[in-house]
């Protein structure tokens, strides 16, 4: 730190600039009997810093936080903290982010992958049965799949029943009220859980 002593008052007229934290240039002092202690930062600091105060004390250089770091597999995966954050990269490992998706196209008795996310590959098992396998699967059987159908208006149609058969495998069968397998025109999957 460097402290400057100035005696006397100064002047409106005058004013005092610092050149270097231990240097004051164009001072005009006048009335005399009078001492003021002026303490400044000491050395100039880093580029980048900014002064900073505590409140009481002498000021201090401080170096700005350079922001969130990016969260890990298993910070996102608890979903508990404020302090890292979420890059595109990381995203999938939220509990909130679906893991794989995807919208079959059924034409003629055979589906086709339309668009999806994270699936290796679709297969034909039947009529009304289609069996999804993921690029990347769950670290257990124990996840989510959400199934709809289009049924091309056919009230005739019950609800999809899903079967999870492996960490990366999952299939939907489609019946009618008959029992008898029935292809809709599209299926559409959507797929939560714990990622490997």
């Amino acid at each position: 730190m460097a402290t400057v002593a100035l005696s006397g008052i100064i002047t409106p007229s005058n004013i005092v600039t610092a050149t270097s934290t231990t240097t004051l240039t164009n001072k005009t002092l006048s009335a005399a009997n009078l001492t003021t202690a002026l303490t400044l930062a000491g050395a100039a600091g880093t580029n980048g810093q900014v002064l900073t105060s505590a409140g009481s004390g002498l000021p201090s250089w401080t170096t700005i936080a350079s922001g969130l770091s990016a969260a890990s597999q298993a910070e996102m995966e608890a979903a508990s903290s404020n302090a890292v954050a979420a890059t595109p990269l990381n995203m999938k490992f939220s509990p909130a982010a679906a893991k794989a998706w995807i919208k079959i196209k059924v034409t003629g008795g055979v589906p086709a992958n339309s668009i999806s996310l994270n699936v290796a590959s679709i297969t034909d098992v039947g009529v009304g049965n289609c069996s999804v396998t993921l690029t990347t699967g769950f670290s257990s059987v124990n996840y989510v799949v959400l199934c709809s159908i289009d049924s091309g208006g056919n009230a005739d149609v019950a609800s999809p029943d899903v079967r999870i058969t492996s960490a990366t495998v999952f299939f939907a069968e489609i019946h009618n009220n008959s029992n008898v397998g029935f292809d809709p025109r599209e299926y559409w999957f959507v797929t939560f859980g714990d990622q490997s």
